[in-house]
């Protein structure tokens, strides 16, 4: 049991701000999330990314990060849609 909540914890901070915000363009990170999401689950997200978003602040970035993660986390646990669209604008 430990072990699984150590896993899970590690899960959690790493959508919290993952390691790649240190080497990746934000709207690469984005792309990487949704794109796990879809390798993942059931989930179909269509996205598309405005690249000045990568001329955001960092800490709006994080921020941007984390509402996607919920957004997504969401739409998989709380409603039965099988598509979700994102535009980052």
């Amino acid at each position: 049991h430990l072990d699984k909540a150590i896993a899970n914890v590690r899960i959690i901070s790493h959508n919290l701000m993952p390691n790649d915000f240190e080497e990746l363009p934000f709207s690469e990170i984005i792309k990487n999330h949704i794109e796990n999401v879809i390798s993942t689950t059931q989930l179909y997200v269509e996205y598309s990314l405005d690249e000045k978003i990568n001329t955001l602040p960092r800490n709006i970035q994080i921020e941007l990060y984390r509402i996607l993660a919920e957004i997504l986390n969401n739409a998989l646990i709380h409603s039965q849609s099988k598509n979700i669209t994102i535009q980052f604008i």
